[in-house]
């Protein structure tokens, strides 16, 4: 996992050479997160060694501590990201990400996905993206479609040409962690021209 953290970095110096010290200071950020990993303190202390989470290069390099800390267990990788007094539910959407997209649905514990709002929509979404693929909402009557959400989804695969994105699961990880580190350039006001 770490090498893949360094991989996105180089890129990001590639992409982008005239913001130098804001990649460096995510780095920094983040290699401190992954220095904590291996610290014997407890996962709130490494967090708030971290940060709160409030800035999207905390909230991204406490996702990182979290995932690379528990990479074998998404329940503990969750739950450590989202039991800080920080902006918390960022953190744990953060981390179910960068996880979730290596580890893959069927290692998500069963409770996490019961009771889930749009559980079913969002497979359609997830099958959607992996597979480059129209689903069975492509034929659906937008005037029967009372969520606003699922419309705007609907209306999107419309437009969208489909994309090959057959993908091994690790280079969905990295691409999820560049994007989330372009986000927080985007937040911290650099403008990336993506």
């Amino acid at each position: 996992f770490r090498a893949y953290i360094t991989e996105g970095y180089d890129t990001l110096l590639e992409l982008y050479p005239d913001y130098i010290v804001h990649i460096d200071t995510l780095r920094q950020l983040t290699d401190k997160a992954l220095r904590l990993v291996d610290s014997s303190a407890s996962d709130v202390e490494n967090i708030e060694a971290i940060g709160e989470g409030w800035t999207g290069d905390e909230a991204l390099a406490i996702a990182i501590y979290c995932t690379a800390k528990y990479f074998d267990n998404f329940e503990k990788a969750v739950t450590a990201a989202v039991n800080h007094k920080g902006d918390s539910d960022s953190t744990g959407a953060i981390t179910g990400n960068i996880l979730g997209s290596v580890v893959g649905y069927e290692a998500i514990p069963q409770h996490f996905k019961e009771n889930l709002e749009l559980h079913v929509d969002i497979l359609h979404m997830a099958d959607d993206l992996c597979r480059g693929e129209k689903t069975k909402f492509s034929d659906v009557d937008l005037s029967t479609v009372k969520d606003a959400r699922m419309r705007r989804y609907i209306e999107d695969l419309r437009e969208e040409v489909p994309r090959e994105l057959s993908v091994h699961k690790v280079e969905l990880c990295k691409r999820f962690v560049f994007a989330m580190a372009s986000f927080c350039f985007v937040l911290i006001g650099i403008p990336l021209g993506i």
